[in-house]
This record gives C-alpha cells, structure tokens and sequence, in this order.
C-alpha cells in the first residue's frame, strides 16, 4: 500500500487482493548521454525499475532469463533486482552477490553505485570490480556471457559482475562490428593505455635526468622558453 496498491480483503478469507493503482512520475526513454554509440539502438535506462526489467527482457526474451528481488535497508527498503541467465551464469557467483546484499544493515541507498561500495569484493582496491552501463543492449550482452546484472529502484545505471579488466575496454560500437574490427579496436586501446603509461614518464625522465640519450637539435627546442634559455642550455650540450 505505501507503494500506490490498492489492498482488497474479504472478511474471514485467509489472504487478500493487492492491485497495482499507482501512478509514479518517471521521465520517457531517451539516448545514452555517457555511452554514445553509432550503430545499434539509440535507448538507455531511466529511473524506474520495471522499466528497465521489461527493457532487458525485451532483449532477451528467454525463459532462462531469472530475476529476484530483494530490498536493502530497514527504515527505508529500496529494493534491488538481480538478473542472470540460468545454466550460464555461474551459481557460486550469483549465490555471493545475492549474500553480500542480503547481509548488508544500511538504510540510505539510492544509487545502485552506492550498493557497489558495500559488496565489492577489496574495498581499498582502486580498481573497479563491478561495471556499470546505461546501456540494455550491453546488459543483454553481459547476461549472455554468465555475468549477473544488478538493478536499483530510482538509478538508471546496472551494475554488472564478476568483471575482468578487458571488459573495462570494450565500447558500445564493438558489438555491431565484425569480430576482426572489435579486436583490432581492443588491442589499440590496450596499447594506447600501455603506451601512456610508459612512454610519457619514460620521456620526462630522459628529458629530465638523462638528456644526454636525446638528440640535441630536439633537446634545445624542447627546452626552449626564450632565447637566452635556449643559448645556455645548447652552450652546456
């Protein structure tokens, strides 16, 4: 009844008649705003949660496709879904998630990333464990390959695990294009990530403590604010 239902009790009967009446205000379907995309469907989540489960099964329109609810919190219960496909996902995996939000005592969740804090695996980690997407058709995805997807009244984002580090590399385009194309898309953005990270102090250290290993036509104009700095250092190689 606190959620808009219309309760119907007959005297004497055992149990009654609870029908849905409610009116919420949510906002309609709209593009992704972070995860932009080219080719596919142009959709994203809103705020409402049976939205966003009727969105996925329209998806993934299986009978494998499980959902159960579950509510966190004690004085204020949002309440909280877990999705995965039976036979693919791993039961180990979707058991520990449905424990670690069973077990949790807080009230004040309204974000689903908020609940990613709480059930993460190594909270002094500073890597991720938990992705999350705005999109349903990576969602879909992700369900297909046995992970759980993690849905929360009132946010438009789906958490979804166990992740690996590759997963945080992949884009919303590389499901629409062939197999070749996505892969050569990945390896660049691993290689470009690898080449940031090394090549960039791998320069400021030469440049810095051994200048000797650069050429000193490129030296002096990497160093080169004024003319008279540019004298005395070129005087000094």
């Amino acid at each position: 009844m606190l959620k808009g239902a219309i309760y119907i009790h007959v005297s004497g009967a055992p149990y009654g008649l609870a029908i849905p009446a409610s009116g919420v205000a949510t906002r309609n379907l709209q593009r992704p705003e972070i995860e932009t995309n080219v080719l596919g469907p142009q959709v994203a989540f809103v705020e409402d949660l049976d939205m966003n489960l009727s969105i996925i099964r329209k998806y993934l329109a299986s009978p494998q496709l499980f959902h159960e609810q579950l509510w966190v919190g004690k004085s204020v219960p949002q309440e909280v879904a877990i999705l995965y496909m039976e036979g693919t996902a791993n039961p180990e995996h979707v058991q520990t998630i449905r424990q670690r939000i069973q077990d949790l005592e807080v009230d004040g969740l309204v974000e689903v990333n908020i609940l990613a804090q709480y059930i993460a695996d190594n909270e002094i980690t500073v890597f991720p464990t938990l992705l999350q997407t705005e999109r349903p058709d990576r969602v879909s995805s992700a369900l297909r390959k046995g992970q759980v997807a993690i849905l929360m009244q009132g946010s438009p984002f789906v958490l979804l695990g166990p992740t690996a580090l590759i997963h945080f590399f992949e884009s919303p385009d590389d499901y629409y294009f062939r197999w070749s194309i996505a892969t050569f898309n990945r390896v660049l953005r691993v290689s470009a990530m690898i080449a940031s990270l090394l090549f960039t102090p791998l320069y400021v250290a030469a440049l810095t403590f051994h200048y000797e290993m650069i050429p000193a036509d490129l030296l002096c104009h990497s160093h080169s604010p004024g003319p008279e700095s540019h004298f005395r250092l070129c005087l000094k190689l």
